[in-house]
């Protein structure tokens, strides 16, 4: 099995050679039917990421690294990569002291979110909370308008 850093590097690696070989397209004057469309900015690089993710996710391939992945839009190896790099982004506005949530406002002292992203979330909690007791009561009175009543047996 390969530890973390060894796939971080391995993937890496296969990211440069994708986009040396994408430079090298270019410069022959090579381009793939995604960089043919017309209107298209080659140099808007978020543009191009943006059109080959979703070729990518409507072809059952995983957006980032273009393995098969018919079922979710990352292969597994990405995933554990992706959850990598959100851990370390995480930790890094953690010790900043910086809200994970939002990322532009303080911490609360001792926390790691801003209380105002903690208000938020607690009220999405309540709302919740309040849906599945409405839920439920909505169940309990639809079972029991459509109850016999037993005193009413012949």
């Amino acid at each position: 099995m390969w530890s973390s850093a060894a796939i971080q590097a391995h993937r890496l690696a296969e990211i440069a050679a994708a986009w040396r070989g994408i430079r090298a397209r270019q410069r022959l004057g090579i381009f793939t039917e995604i960089e043919e469309l017309d209107g298209f900015d080659f140099h808007n690089r978020m543009m191009a990421d943006a059109i080959k993710r979703r070729d990518r996710r409507a072809r059952g391939l995983c957006t980032r690294c273009g393995d098969p992945s018919p079922d979710r839009s990352l292969c597994r190896v990405c995933m554990v990569l992706q959850g990598l790099r959100s851990k370390h982004y995480r930790e890094s506005l953690k010790r900043q002291g910086v809200c994970i949530q939002c990322a532009t406002r303080a911490a609360t002292a001792g926390l790691a979110t801003c209380q105002r992203c903690r208000d938020r979330r607690n009220g999405r909690r309540r709302n919740a909370e309040i849906q599945a007791v409405r839920q439920t009561a909505i169940a309990d009175a639809s079972r029991m308008a459509y109850q016999p009543d037993p005193r009413l047996r012949p």
